[in-house]
């Protein structure tokens, strides 16, 4: 039984909010759908992501998409060095920003795989899967830690 086939009462919740509130807005689905605060699909205490899970993202099956986006990034940050260069007191900073990370495995293999990126931010919402993230990031060196904001 999948998560969703599960969810009776996050079905009749949103079928109440729909016959009082009706048409709901397809951002207010999802948001219930997925983080609903009890039954959400993300904010389970399992998560969905993985090889236990219902899914599984590139990053999981092997660290090549990892690498290369890598190399992409170093040839962006190569590019913009050479087209406009600095003095040696400027830094070029690379900032990374991931919009639901999941278990923050893209996240730590970048930062091993790409010394160029400065500052690592993950936006997530799910307890569960920013535990995870930490755990994923903890198994870093400390020098790259400090890049995960």
């Amino acid at each position: 039984m999948s998560h969703i086939d599960g969810n009776i009462d996050l079905v009749a919740l949103i079928k109440a909010e729909i016959e009082t509130q009706s048409p709901m807005p397809f951002d207010r689905f999802m948001d219930l759908a997925l983080y609903h605060p009890t039954w959400g699909y993300y904010l389970q205490a399992q998560s969905p992501m993985g090889p236990a899970g219902d899914y599984m993202t590139a990053p999981e099956f092997s660290s090549h998409f990892s690498r290369s986006l890598a190399v992409l990034l170093q040839r962006v940050m190569q590019t913009l060095k050479s087209a406009t260069p600095t003095t040696p007191q400027e830094e070029r900073n690379l900032s990374v920003l991931e919009l639901g990370p999941g278990r923050g495995i893209l996240a730590r293999n970048l930062l091993e795989y790409c010394p160029e990126i400065t500052h690592y931010y993950l936006l997530e919402r799910s307890t569960t899967l920013i535990a995870e993230q930490k755990r994923q990031i903890s198994a870093l060196s400390p020098a790259l830690q400090s890049k995960c904001i």
